[in-house]
């Protein structure tokens, strides 16, 4: 590989001050371009005063970057509140393929809402193809010594060097003012190789937006970074708390009054086709981006003048529709939600965005105390107070910290790693994407106070109106799918009883979260981790890969039971290619 270019360009005012650069930039296949740390002030912006904003420079810049050179991937490393009008202004040649949230060594605390913990990267190609498998070491608790995550009886599926990176990367950290953190290059690198030549652009120096000259505003590129709003339809009235309401959203909403709702906790369908009942989300881009915009006009419309909304979604969506909210409202927060998805990807999907923002210029309620406030011996809740990295959560191990007083816990900040979501179906209520319980508690927690009237127009079987009940909020749940709205009726009758609306439930799940196939429920006369070990140990005999013939001629067990037990052949024989990992350290 040949020597990497890097450059620090202070301003872009002319082709001829800009010659030597472009020459050694589009000669490039990868091109890093490491951005300015600007706060939530700088990146509001509108026509009025886009002639003076940093934001609207770094677009510019950021897209004449793009145009001019021929990379085969350019990636950007910034704020992630940033990086949304990136995504808006990228040469059309360029396709969205990552966006991921970076661990800091040091957390921010110059900031009104929650502490800073994390920096962004989105990655875009013009090339087809996925990216190179990138594995990242187990991680040890630092009590007992065993892996953090606790994998049971599965370990020997497991491989020792590690497992896949997800689009949350913990395990290397950088300093929030790095210009050029070598981890994170030589990470890209290994992601996107074969490199040949890699340009890292810094415009960290802000003297660039002091001397940039603008010739004239290019309202295409203003329209991306502002984008239209129309006038919404005010309606007068007064709203009722503790109500569920089943219909469609958007006709429940015109009977809903201005200023009445103070937070908005929001977990919209994904556009990711998974069916919900008889609806399957499967619009267009542009029909999904249409319907978003209608209910969160109505929001912004019913919330308070000094409300609070939150968005969680995926990465793709909360970039679309970041600007757009930010013409409504005041961007607060981007709280990264670290929450570990399913392994159907070079880097294993994990960060689903929590979007904060505010009706007013500023957040007024604000439930949180630091560590530092308190004095020792407090039992720390975890909804405030997750455990700190690199310890694990066997009972054995914190029982053991439990005694010897070991301090485990960490301040909350917009990094949040300590959140599954919901696997196992005695929890899931027969929907397919619950949001699980200790998230709708700590934002509910955190971001209001009792009485007040917490909506969410996407209720799905009621997690958001349960724990606004259960914190003595008041709520409105607006749930479109019939059983559904019963289910959330029902969960709602359970609290009112006094008893536990989230226990495990007997009732068959029908409602399917998985892409692949699933295996018919069943009591297993051979357990599956057998049958995948007699596989393997036949492989080591045989030197290679058993084929389904020499299983049914050589295998210990009839070939029925290993049809029966697994959804294909390649689950089969998973245990052949893993080497298994060292549980302790």
């Amino acid at each position: 590989m040949r020597y990497d270019i890097k450059l620090k360009i202070q301003f872009l005012s002319a082709e001829k001050e800009f010659k030597t650069p472009i020459a050694k930039i589009s000669a490039s296949d990868l091109l890093l371009i490491r951005l300015p740390n600007l706060d939530k002030e700088e990146i509001k912006i509108s026509s009025e005063n886009a002639s003076k904003s940093k934001l609207y420079k770094i677009c510019q810049i950021s897209r004449y970057l793009s145009t001019i050179s021929e990379p085969k991937e350019i990636v950007f490393l910034g704020p992630l509140h940033l990086l949304p009008y990136i995504y808006s202004v990228i040469d059309k040649k360029f396709q969205f393929k990552e966006l991921v949230a970076i661990k800091l060594v040091e957390v921010n605390r110059n900031n009104s809402f929650l502490p800073n913990e994390h920096i962004g990267l989105i990655i875009f190609s013009s090339r087809r193809g996925s990216f190179n498998e990138v594995r990242t070491p187990y991680q040890y608790c630092k009590c007992c010594k065993r892996t953090v995550k606790d994998y049971g009886s599965k370990t020997y599926l497991l491989r020792k060097d590690g497992t896949r990176i997800s689009d949350v990367w913990k395990d290397i950290s950088i300093n929030v003012n790095d210009v050029f953190p070598e981890k994170i290059i030589s990470r890209v690198k290994a992601l996107l190789s074969p490199v040949q030549k890699m340009t890292v652009i810094s415009l960290m120096n802000e003297e660039y937006c002091h001397k940039f000259i603008l010739e004239e505003l290019d309202n295409k590129l203003l329209n991306k970074i502002c984008p239209q709003t129309l006038p919404i339809k005010s309606i007068r009235g007064t709203a009722r708390g503790d109500i569920l309401i089943n219909g469609n959203a958007l006709e429940v909403f015109k009977k809903i009054p201005d200023n009445t709702v103070d937070f908005a906790l929001v977990d919209p369908p994904y556009n990711l086709a998974i069916k919900y009942g008889k609806f399957t989300d499967n619009m267009s881009e542009e029909d999904y981006l249409t319907w978003c915009k209608s209910w969160l006009d109505q929001i912004f419309r019913t919330l308070k003048k000094d409300g609070i909304f939150t968005l969680v979604n995926i990465p793709k969506w909360s970039l679309e529709l970041f600007p757009y909210l930010q013409q409504r409202m005041n961007f607060q927060g981007w709280i990264v939600w670290d929450a570990w998805g399913y392994p159907s990807k070079r880097i294993i999907p994990a960060h689903y965005p929590i979007l904060c923002f505010s009706k007013g210029s500023k957040i007024n309620t604000f439930n949180y105390k630091s560590l530092s406030e308190f004095k020792s011996g407090i039992e720390f809740d975890d909804i405030f107070y997750p455990l700190d990295y690199g310890y694990c959560i066997r009972s054995s191990c914190m029982n053991k910290r439990t005694t010897k007083m070991k301090k485990d816990r960490r301040d909350l900040s917009d990094l949040w790693t300590d959140i599954h979501r919901i696997r196992h179906n005695s929890f899931r209520y027969n929907h397919p994407t619950l949001m699980p319980q200790k998230l709708a508690k700590r934002i509910i927690s955190v971001l209001t106070k009792p009485e007040d009237v917490v909506l969410d127009c996407f209720n799905g079987v009621g997690t958001t109106t349960l724990v606004a009940g259960k914190l003595s909020r008041k709520y409105v749940g607006i749930e479109i799918n019939r059983s559904y709205y019963e289910t959330s009726l029902s969960r709602h009758r359970l609290l009112s009883e006094g008893k536990d609306p989230f226990e495990k439930t007997r009732a068959k799940s029908t409602s399917k979260n998985k892409w692949y196939h699933l295996v018919k429920h069943q009591k297993y006369s051979i357990p599956k981790k057998v049958l995948q070990l007699d596989v393997k140990t036949l492989a080591t005999k045989l030197g290679h890969c058993p084929t389904k013939s020499e299983l049914r001629k050589h295998g210990k067990y009839p070939i029925k039971y290993y049809y029966d037990n697994f959804r294909d052949w390649a689950e089969i024989t998973v245990a052949t290619r893993r080497t298994g990992l060292i549980k302790r350290r």
